[in-house]
């Protein structure tokens, strides 16, 4: 876990485009409000519908590129044994621009259901391409940190 690890706040050494990875579904929350208080604007995890539309777009697709899976396409078990600099895999981003909707890290939602359990969505690095598909989704405990784990959050328009 070295690697992942950050020295108060600092982030780990040349990793300043990395995503952010350790956190739980808690953690995620607390930033979004301290981030909310720095701006003025109000933050939030997306829900898993509005993260899975983020990712397909609206013609059904698999994955962001299309429905075939393409290995070149993002980070994955076939690619690299790390996260990778955001941005890193073009074909990734959705059909809304959005950067790595799959690979790299699961992310959490909002959704938070029984037995205090979030949903999330995504895929990592060391996943298999069944589990990057866009509408793929499994669940964690809320207080669960992992380096495969992070999140991303949406702005509500005030």
């Amino acid at each position: 876990m070295q690697p992942y690890l950050w020295q108060g706040s600092d982030y780990p050494p040349g990793e300043g485009q990395y995503p952010v990875v350790l956190v739980s579904y808690d953690d995620a929350i607390a930033y979004a409000d301290w981030k909310g208080q720095q701006t003025g604007q109000i933050y939030r995890l997306p829900t898993a519908l509005e993260w899975e539309k983020a990712a397909r777009g609206e013609d059904g697709r698999y994955f962001p590129w299309g429905s075939d899976w393409q290995p070149e396409a993002t980070n994955w078990a076939g690619q690299a044994q790390h996260t990778t600099p955001v941005g890193n895999y073009p074909l990734s981003r959705s059909p809304y621009g959005i950067e790595d909707m799959a690979g790299n890290v699961f992310e959490f939602t909002n959704a938070v259901g029984d037995r205090q359990r979030v949903v999330m969505k995504g895929c990592s690095w060391d996943d298999l391409p069944g589990f990057c598909r866009a509408a793929y989704r499994h669940s964690r405990p809320v207080g669960s940190r992992h380096i495969l784990f992070g999140f991303r959050l949406v702005i509500d328009k005030i």
